[in-house]
């Protein structure tokens, strides 16, 4: 019966490891993709918390902005908004690039900015040579020790995250015919390779921002009607993050 149940939990961990190489979305936006995908990894590591956390495009190079794109487990809502620890921890790990692997926070150098006890993961997501994120992990779910093999795993899964959420990115632009119409204008004008702008998500948001913005023009649009669709876009931007969080609530 023993050896059933270990064959049972190597499956299920087979099953959990396909389904992230193989990821594909099945939702509206890309953070509740996200969403997923930590939830995935959260089970795969048999660890209660996990968040993913992504670089924003353009920052000063002793400035590293980082925003929580998604979390499994418990966290609070201001890690969305101020950051603290995790913040600063994860800081570390981009300016490092280096995974960071402590087993007891306070018996380490972050000990001063912990909230509780145990242990975590933080490692780097890497695009190509650059990094893009963090991936912080804590709280196993069998109260184990975090040790040398939960980071090593760890960092194989990061990297079936890092290219599922390039396939992210590169899926939801060919889902809209005006977002692959204005990566086309944008790839003639600066003579750049569309898979530079797909692995920038910022900057694939301001070149469909500046598309929109022409197309509005030439549909002969006046600046005023401009301002009225650009309310539009940010009263449902609102009202999508308001769902979100009532379903992160519920």
């Amino acid at each position: 019966m023993a050896e059933r149940t270990e064959i049972e939990a190597d499956n299920g961990f087979i099953e959990n490891i396909l389904s992230l190489s193989g990821f594909l979305h099945n939702h509206d936006n890309i953070d509740a993709s996200l969403n997923e995908l930590a939830h995935l990894l959260a089970k795969t590591l048999k660890t209660e918390n996990c968040s993913i956390m992504l670089l924003k495009d353009e920052h000063a190079e002793d400035e590293f902005p980082l925003r929580i794109h998604a979390h499994s487990g418990a966290l609070p809502d201001s890690a969305y908004t101020k950051p603290t620890s995790a913040s600063g921890i994860a800081e570390y790990v981009v300016r490092s690039a280096k995974p960071l692997l402590v087993p007891d926070i306070t018996d380490s150098q972050f000990a001063a900015s912990a909230h509780q006890s145990g242990g975590f993961i933080s490692l780097p997501i890497w695009t190509d040579d650059k990094v893009i994120g963090v991936i912080n992990i804590s709280k196993p779910s069998d109260a184990r020790t975090f040790a040398e093999q939960d980071l090593e795993l760890a960092t194989i899964l990061g990297m079936f995250l890092s290219k599922s959420i390039q396939l992210l990115h590169l899926q939801y632009i060919l889902k809209s015919k005006f977002a692959i119409v204005a990566m086309e204008r944008e790839q003639r004008s600066n003579n750049q390779n569309v898979g530079d702008f797909t692995r920038s998500p910022e900057k694939v948001a301001k070149i469909l921002a500046k598309g929109f913005y022409h197309e509005l023009c030439n549909a002969g649009i006046e600046s005023d009607h401009i301002i009225v669709a650009v309310s539009e876009i940010i009263t449902l931007l609102n009202a999508q993050l308001e769902g979100n969080k009532k379903d992160q609530e519920g």
